[in-house]
C-alpha cells in the first residue's frame, strides 16, 4: 500500500480498532439525531407562523369575534398560540361583562391578566421587562 491509500477515509474506517469504529458510529448517530431534531422544530416553528398568520388574517378582517372564539374552543388542539391568547382574553372578557361591570378598564384589565396568563413562560419574562404590552 501507499501512503495514499492508507489515509483514504475508508481504508481509515477499516482497519481501525473497534473502539475508533464505536465512536465513529456514535458520532454519525448523534449527527443524524442533531440534524433530525433542528429539522423537526424547523417544521414545528413554520406550522406556528402559518397559524399565527391565518389567525391573524380572520382576526383583522373584521369577522365576528364570537364565531372567531367559538372556531378556537372547537379546534382547542389544533390551534396556534395567539389563538390560544385570544381564547382566553375573550372568554374572561365576556364573564366580566355578563357580571354587568360598566368600567371598561375592569373588563380590558380582566382580559390582559388573562392573556398575559397565557403566554408562554418565555414570552412572559420578556413582556415583563419592559416588551410590548397586549
Amino acid at each position: 500500500m501507499t501512503v495514499t491509500q492508507d489515509l483514504d477515509f475508508w481504508t481509515l474506517v477499516v482497519h481501525a480498532s473497534f473502539v475508533v469504529r464505536g465512536v465513529l458510529a456514535l458520532l454519525l448517530a448523534v449527527s443524524f439525531m442533531s440534524w433530525m431534531f433542528i429539522f423537526q422544530k424547523w417544521f414545528v416553528i413554520r406550522r406556528a407562523r402559518a397559524q399565527t398568520e391565518q389567525f391573524e388574517r380572520e382576526f383583522w378582517s373584521g369577522s365576528d369575534l364570537n364565531a372567531l372564539y367559538q372556531g378556537a374552543v372547537n379546534n382547542r388542539h389544533s390551534i396556534g398560540s395567539l389563538e390560544r391568547i385570544f381564547e382566553s382574553g375573550f372568554r374572561e372578557f365576556t364573564k366580566i361583562r355578563g357580571q354587568r361591570v360598566s368600567d371598561a378598564s375592569v373588563m380590558v384589565n380582566g382580559a390582559r391578566r388573562a392573556m398575559r396568563a397565557t403566554l408562554p413562560a418565555s414570552g412572559r419574562g420578556k413582556r415583563q421587562q419592559g416588551g410590548a404590552d397586549l
